[in-house]
């Protein structure tokens, strides 16, 4: 809206009601508005293992299990047994998603828009949003795939008796006990599970859950494992060897306060991109540019007990 005038004096204004001395013009900006959307990290806390031949061609691969060799007592002179060896069943990965956009522009709206680049907006804003309807579905059911000594109220292959909460009772998250019950409670149902201290654990939570963190008591540089304090830094960092990341699209069950918190190693999930493809294209009834794209996709937990899943409540 213009800046208002005195009586007697004409508004210069272009979109003045009176229609007259319109000399001020009217502006478009060359750049589009800036849309902040979720961040991503599908692919930080997942790989890309068995699953090479299927970026060429193909929707499915079987992975063959290690076989389990038993041992023997052995004393001097014995003759050699034939030990058992136990084949597990091999392991089925089938790609079955797919997901598709497409959009246009009329010629005439080419012509005389000031913006000349428009494909290449429109594409990344495409992608980016086809990765978060992606990863939406990815964290909103991801956890179904935990292990059963991962989760629960009885969790731990060892010790059986760690409480990572359920839907009916979840765990009371507080600043006081989010690092010695809830954080460390899932790394020790890792280390019973044998999973690798190689920089690949991670926990995923919402943003409640990562301020409460930075809210606790650690605030030291050597507790956390950064060079600065959390509080100081903004960054949650590492605690125990476990990247901590933030997502907004961490599954949360519809009308409560409960959510699914996803914590494990990356070797768990396996996630494999059959085709990605871009096309730009008149199409044929139309005086239009357009451009479409399709993204042939699937992920699958190869190694369920390196998953884990944490129901919580916010207190």
């Amino acid at each position: 809206m213009p800046i208002g005038v005195a009586a007697g004096y004409t508004q210069k204004s272009y979109n003045n009601s009176a229609g007259l001395e319109q000399i001020i013009p009217l502006l478009f900006y060359t750049e589009t508005k800036k849309l902040y959307r979720d961040e991503l990290l599908m692919n930080q806390i997942t790989n890309h293992d068995y699953v090479g031949g299927l970026n060429e061609s193909g929707d499915e691969v079987t992975i063959p299990s290690t076989p389990v060799i038993n041992n023997f007592d052995y004393v001097k002179g014995m003759e050699m047994p034939m030990t058992s060896t136990v084949h597990p069943a091999p392991t089925t990965f089938k790609v079955n998603k797919a997901k598709a956009w497409f959009t246009f522009m009329d010629h005439i709206d080419i012509r005389q828009s000031h913006i000349k680049d428009w494909l290449p907006r429109y594409a990344e804003a495409a992608k980016v949003d086809l990765k978060t309807t992606i990863e939406t579905d990815f964290l909103g059911s991801i956890f179904t795939e935990a292990h059963v000594q991962n989760k629960g109220l009885t969790a731990g292959r060892k010790s059986g008796n760690i409480s990572l909460g359920t839907i009916a009772a979840p765990f009371a998250v507080t600043a006081t006990n989010i690092i010695t019950q809830g954080v460390l409670k899932m790394n020790q149902v890792m280390d019973e599970q044998n999973a690798p201290r190689d920089g690949g654990r991670y926990v995923v939570g919402p943003a409640w859950f990562t301020q409460m963190l930075k809210a606790s008591l650690i605030n030291k540089a050597n507790e956390m494992g950064d060079e600065k304090s959390v509080i100081r830094s903004g960054y949650v960092g590492t605690i125990d060897q476990t990247h901590i990341y933030m997502s907004n699209l961490t599954a949360k069950e519809a009308g409560v306060n409960k959510w699914h918190i996803i914590f494990g190693h990356k070797a768990a999930i396996t996630h494999v991109d059959n085709l990605s493809k871009v096309v730009m294209l008149s199409p044929e009834r139309y005086f239009a540019d357009a451009i479409k794209g399709l993204l042939v996709y699937d992920w699958k937990s190869l190694q369920p007990t390196l998953l884990g899943e944490m129901v919580v409540a916010e207190t």
